[in-house]
């Protein structure tokens, strides 16, 4: 809790117009302001602190609450200018966030060759505007809870939740290629984005979701269904003809793999807390737990000592890859063994047991 509340505090000076850095410079190192979505899981990352920790709401008061406010103007009215001028990152009338352009990669998938994008996710991507509806969400609880005026921003959320559900949930055509699933983008353009990708699963997660409990529980399955590994979400599901599940060879070849099939451990926290979510029985979570079994076996001793690798190929063997210690791959995991704990001690217990019958203590 300390170091948390360190880092939130810290990331209070680092702001600009809006942005938080996406890496915090040392030294004579500037810091650097091409994300569009470090601010939101900044935001979700006090909201989650909120609600697991209501006593900590004079902190978010003083830290926190002027940061949001802040992030939450400057992206409405549009920030983040380009070379040309055009502010790369703004909301629409209907309250969408819009984020980037052709030749920017502004989400976490950022792999890039000569300049271009390798997964171009320009326009309305999912995930941002799932978490920008739930800073909106938080922070009109919070301008109650402190006895303010809700920011005048957070008006747009009935307009905002219409028009994610009409952008992002498939049309009848599209709805067997989707799987069930969410479009992974939407431009005004160009249309929906058709791929089956892992970020649609924050849709369901975030405290506040835009989405239907059905809509949400048909989210679920289409993940589990197509990008769910025993370590971790694909980036993209294998029936696609962009689908890359090794993630070896030259910078290239690496670049073109990294998120188009390859497995990301961190996702996996979101795609459980969803299940959590929208489960019906135990039997879902006791699933959700048995597939992802050997994140927490095998591979705690197979490449950094109890720790969780940085990415997995897409098809078996799942062999590990880039960093051995990824910090958000770790974490996550650890999130993923705490919700479930505080969702059902005995199911906890009886997976607990399991593990270490595979031979690992770090559990």
């Amino acid at each position: 809790m300390k170091e948390g509340k360190a880092v939130l505090r810290q990331i209070k000076g680092t702001v600009k117009n809006g942005l938080v850095p996406n890496l915090i410079g040392t030294g004579n190192a500037e810091a650097a302001f091409n994300s569009a979505d470090a601010s939101l899981w900044y935001m979700l990352a006090v909201h989650r602190l909120a609600l697991a920790c209501p006593k900590e709401m004079p902190f978010i008061q003083k830290n926190c609450w002027p940061v949001i406010k802040d992030i939450i103007r400057n992206f409405a009215a549009g920030t983040m200018p380009d070379e040309e001028g055009r502010l790369l990152v703004h909301a629409d009338g209907e309250g969408l966030l819009h984020a980037g352009s052709e030749k920017t990669q502004l989400t976490w998938m950022d792999a890039s060759i000569d300049g271009v994008p390798v997964t171009p996710r320009d326009g309305c991507a999912v995930e941002l505007n799932a978490l920008w509806y739930d800073a909106l969400c938080f922070a009109a609880q919070l301008a109650e809870t402190f006895g303010e005026t809700p920011p005048a921003e957070t008006s747009l959320l009935p307009r905002l939740k219409k028009a994610f559900n009409r952008v992002f949930r498939p049309t009848e055509e599209d709805a067997a290629i989707m799987g069930g699933g969410l479009y992974d983008t939407w431009h005004p353009d160009k249309g929906p984005g058709r791929q089956i990708r892992p970020n649609q699963i924050f849709a369901v997660a975030v405290p506040n979701s835009p989405l239907p409990q059905k809509t949400q529980a048909a989210v679920v399955r289409c993940v589990r269904d197509h990008l769910l590994t025993p370590f971790g979400l694909r980036t993209l599901a294998p029936s696609d003809a962009a689908y890359r599940p090794v993630c070896r060879g030259t910078q290239q070849e690496r670049d073109m793999a990294y998120h188009q099939g390859t497995v990301w451990p961190w996702p996996a926290g979101a795609y459980v807390e969803s299940v959590l979510k929208t489960a019906r029985s135990d039997k879902a979570v006791r699933e959700a737990l048995d597939t992802l079994t050997p994140l927490f076996t095998s591979h705690l001793l197979d490449a950094g000592l109890g720790s969780i690798s940085e990415i997995f190929d897409g098809q078996q063997p799942h062999a590990p890859g880039g960093c051995i210690a990824q910090a958000w791959s770790t974490a996550e995991g650890l999130r993923l063994l705490l919700l479930v704990r505080q969702y059902n001690p005995g199911e906890w217990k009886r997976w607990q047991d399991d593990v270490r019958k595979h031979g690992s203590e770090l559990c």
